[in-house]
């Protein structure tokens, strides 16, 4: 029987690390059709014939998983792609938010140690959000990196 990557395991996680291995192993199983037909002539016909017959199995399964992953990380992608947006949001808000208290601040709403409480609370929800977009702006580069090579090919 022939095993394929990510059989028999549940994978429905969407990610770039299942998808890079495909990708890696469908090149492996291209170049192994490429060296069969270069040298298959010298080869028993009936033995090339069946190993071609495995590879192309092969390929044909790597190919519908590839592009199986590549939908759920398209989704994965848009999903961070509104994450990031709400996030842009959320620092803007919280920026306002930080003009507001300066304001109210000066007008004598705030002072002391209210102030700097509230403040400090304030800054540190937008630096939360800051590093939230960051790192979701990372993984939408790693994973447009990733579809980029499926596009490649």
């Amino acid at each position: 029987m022939i095993s394929y990557p990510g059989q028999n395991r549940g994978e429905s996680e969407p990610g770039g690390d299942k998808l890079v291995p495909l990708l890696e192993e469908r090149t492996r199983l291209e170049e192994r059709l490429r060296q069969i037909d270069l040298r298959g002539k010298a080869m028993e016909p009936e033995v090339v014939r069946r190993v071609s017959a495995d590879y192309r199995t092969r390929l044909e399964y790597l190919s519908s998983e590839i592009t199986r992953q590549a939908r759920l990380l398209e989704t994965t992608l848009s999903s961070y792609r509104e994450l990031i947006g709400l996030l842009e949001r959320g620092i803007e808000l919280g920026e306002r938010s930080l003009d507001e208290l300066k304001v109210r601040s000066a007008l004598g709403e705030y002072s002391g140690e209210d102030l700097e409480q509230i403040g400090r609370e304030k800054k540190e929800k937008v630096e939360y959000y800051r590093g939230k977009a960051r790192s979701y702006r990372a993984n939408v580069e790693r994973i447009e990196g990733v579809l980029g090579q499926i596009a490649k090919n």
